[in-house]
């Protein structure tokens, strides 16, 4: 259930830019426990919040604190919606309501309402949200609750429009082979810095793939060289001999 924390927590995650992930890393936990914090699936320990308080440079109880008067929006229409099938219309005014954003602040929404979505209606809604130029630090919002061929067609879409800092918060959450094209096409588009994001999250077979497009020549060396302690001892062997080269 939705709690005034839990809205809070991402309220000022996203006022200071910051992705699920870099919020566990400073807060050494997981980027799952803050996905869960946010939506409401459990809280912070209590040890953790003069962390998070000093972290977004707030006091303790402004995590507390409830925001008056609000605007019910469309997109908060229906994450007070608990069962039953979402008409097409309301998810039309969702569209106009993310067509009509201005700036960063105003894509501070949950997205609990996904679960009540038709496929065909979570492919218009997510299709709006990547249209908005201010939707990068908000993918991870709602990957979660995307099919997996959905998953796959929403971050190729992203890679194709070159969209890195989408890509980069929902890293940790991409399956192996949603990774491997991920891999593929940031290799294809020499995406230097987001490489770098995405190499720590490389498994044996995928940093082996890169060691055989050096040795077929698909890739220069060069573009792995600040990445070799990433790789097994035996795959360093083999890059440091085409390396020699």
């Amino acid at each position: 259930m939705k709690s005034t924390i839990s809205f809070n927590l991402k309220k000022y995650r996203k006022e200071k830019k910051m992705t699920q992930q870099e919020m566990a890393q400073a807060l050494f936990v997981t980027p799952q426990a803050v996905s869960k914090w946010e939506r409401g699936d459990s809280l912070p320990d209590i040890s953790l919040v003069p962390q998070i308080a000093r972290l977004f440079q707030i006091s303790i109880s402004d995590l507390w604190a409830e925001e008056a008067e609000l605007v019910v929006s469309p997109i908060e229409t229906l994450n007070q919606m608990s069962h039953g099938l979402i008409e097409d219309e309301i998810v039309s005014q969702v569209i106009l309501e993310l067509d009509s954003v201005t700036q960063i602040s105003e894509l501070t929404m949950s997205f609990d309402f996904f679960m009540l979505l038709t496929d065909r209606q979570k492919e218009q809604v997510v299709s709006a949200i990547i249209d908005s130029p201010y939707s990068d630090g908000m993918i991870e919002d709602f990957y979660y609750y995307l099919s997996s061929k959905q998953k796959e067609k929403m971050v190729m879409e992203l890679l194709e429009n070159q969209r890195y800092l989408a890509l980069e918060s929902i890293i940790p959450m991409m399956s192996r082979l949603i990774r491997t094209k991920v891999l593929e096409g940031t290799i294809r588009d020499q995406a230097r810095d987001f490489l770098e994001e995405l190499f720590p999250f490389l498994n044996y077979s995928q940093k082996e793939w890169l060691v055989q497009c050096v040795k077929l020549k698909t890739i220069p060396m060069s573009v792995l060289d600040n990445y070799l302690t990433f790789f097994t001892e035996s795959q360093r062997e083999e890059l440091i001999k085409y390396e020699e080269d």
